[in-house]
């Protein structure tokens, strides 16, 4: 409230007539005639000289302060620019598609989207909100304006999983004619969501059949996907699977129903002019930058560099990659042998160690010995030759084990070497593959351990194997 001072002037004149005697009377209608009084003598300033005496008053007037606009918040939609409004996840190469997304987390992404200016909160932040938080801002705000609800002991519980009842109900703040609770199979056509689509979000995300849901979690990926068709916003596929080959994230495999949702979340980006947002002209690639590196997606192996990007048509370490940033032996039809051995062997859950051991026993079990061309101590350039050979009919002699198993290997991302030397007291022509680890130089010998296995002998082992600890001469 505020308060004003007034002097009596012009427009408020306080007669105070100071008549002897009558004064009390003046304003009494019930009063006779005033009684004969004598002349009384009066100084030049008082009554009845033709004028009044002005009395200065201070008085205080309540006045209501003007009523605040509402701040009403509107997402952005439209447009050639989408922003990143995903968060990476808490490990490094995580995002985390999986997990349940919290208030706070729900907060932050709207926050990321608001139409700019982001207004100010226009209440104090609940009390269970950290001023040092990073969510801070965005939970005052959407706490103040009812976006979440924080009327529970005014509370605004940041770190609770929010539920689809809360996701539903932040939605129709933005988009009121939407229904009051989204499910997989009934969703307003205003969002355009083909709930179907979410494959593995499933069943589970039926509400209960009496009531609007039963405080089914969300999770971060059916947050993405259902705020991008909110949004009228579809990742461009063909840029990703074009420039992102590998996924960057750990927990988030290619073929995750919400892989491509996740990216468009998560990456900054332009639209091509006059599209409708399906085809990115341009994308800021900083959330997907990876430490230096060799990396490996089955069945194909890369190499990040120094600025976090993937290198292509380079070679590192004696690793050629392509314009398309995979390895490749230097020869396609060995390449696509290696690629579809790997498929028979591979599971995406395996160590680049187990995967090393499991291609070395395919090597060594699926391949029939027969005699074929020789080599002299030293020689190279015998790998490309003698694995085709054995790639095409199954059959093969040492070296053609040794090709197999080199090219096997360095699919794997491992600095494997083909060596052509002698074995034994004899010393026997004989193929086999090195690999350092650690500075020590192991021997693998696949052929030489399917030999003694045909015949029954099982006690030797020809992986990983020091030239300290071998059980006879390998020269080389």
């Amino acid at each position: 409230m505020s308060s004003k001072t007034i002097r009596a002037g012009a427009s408020v004149i306080l007669f105070f007539l100071l008549i002897s005697g009558a004064a009390a009377g003046f304003f009494d209608e019930t009063a006779g005639p005033a009684a004969p009084s004598a002349a009384v003598e009066r100084g030049p300033g008082e009554y009845p000289g033709g004028q009044a005496d002005i009395i200065e008053l201070s008085a205080v007037i309540e006045t209501p302060e003007p009523t605040p606009e509402p701040v009403v918040l509107t997402l952005v939609a439209g447009g050639p620019a989408h922003a990143a409004y995903l968060f990476p996840g808490t490990e490094p190469r995580s995002v985390e598609p999986d997990a349940h997304l919290s208030r706070a987390g729900l907060a932050e992404m709207l926050y990321r989207l608001l139409e700019t200016p982001v207004p100010e909160a226009p209440a104090p932040a609940p009390a269970d909100v950290p001023e040092d938080a990073p969510y801070f801002d965005a939970l005052a705000l959407l706490c103040a304006c009812g976006v979440l609800d924080c009327a529970d002991g005014g509370l605004a519980r940041p770190e609770e999983p929010l539920t689809w009842e809360e996701f539903s109900a932040a939605l129709a703040y933005f988009y009121p004619d939407a229904e009051a609770y989204l499910t997989p199979h009934s969703v307003s056509e205003t969002l355009r969501m083909p709930w179907t689509d979410f494959g593995s979000a499933g069943d589970r995300l039926l509400p209960d059949p009496d009531g609007p849901g039963s405080g089914v979690a969300v999770t971060r990926a059916e947050a993405v996907a259902t705020l991008n068709r909110a949004l009228g916003r579809s990742a461009d596929r063909e840029t990703i699977d074009g420039t992102i080959l590998f996924s960057p994230f750990t927990d988030l495999p290619r073929d995750h129903w919400a892989y491509y949702d996740v990216l468009e979340a998560l990456l900054a980006h332009e639209c091509g002019t006059g599209d409708t947002g399906t085809r990115w002209a341009s994308f800021d690639d900083t959330a997907v930058l990876l430490p230096e590196g060799f990396y490996f997606e089955l069945p194909e192996l890369f190499y990040v560099g120094a600025d976090g990007r993937l290198v292509r048509d380079t070679e590192i370490g004696g690793f050629a990659f392509g314009p398309d940033g995979r390895y490749t032996s230097g020869d396609g039809e060995i390449d696509e042998y290696v690629r579809a051995a790997m498929a028979t062997f591979a599971l995406p859950d395996m160590t680049r160690e187990e995967l090393l051991r499991a291609a070395y026993l395919y090597t060594r079990d699926s391949f029939t010995y027969l005699r074929r061309h020789y080599y002299r101590l030293g020689d190279t350039g015998w790998t490309q030759l003698e694995g085709k050979a054995m790639f095409e009919t199954g059959k093969g002699n040492c070296y053609c084990y040794t090709s197999v198993f080199y090219y096997l290997s360095r699919q794997l991302g491992y600095d494997a070497t083909a060596i052509s030397g002698t074995v034994g007291r004899d010393r026997s022509p004989h193929g086999w593959v090195e690999i350092e680890f650690d500075g020590i130089t192991y021997i693998f010998d696949t052929e030489l351990e399917m030999a003694y296995r045909k015949k029954g002998v099982t006690k030797y082992d020809f992986y990983m194997m020091s030239y300290a600890s071998v059980p006879w001469a390998y020269v080389k």
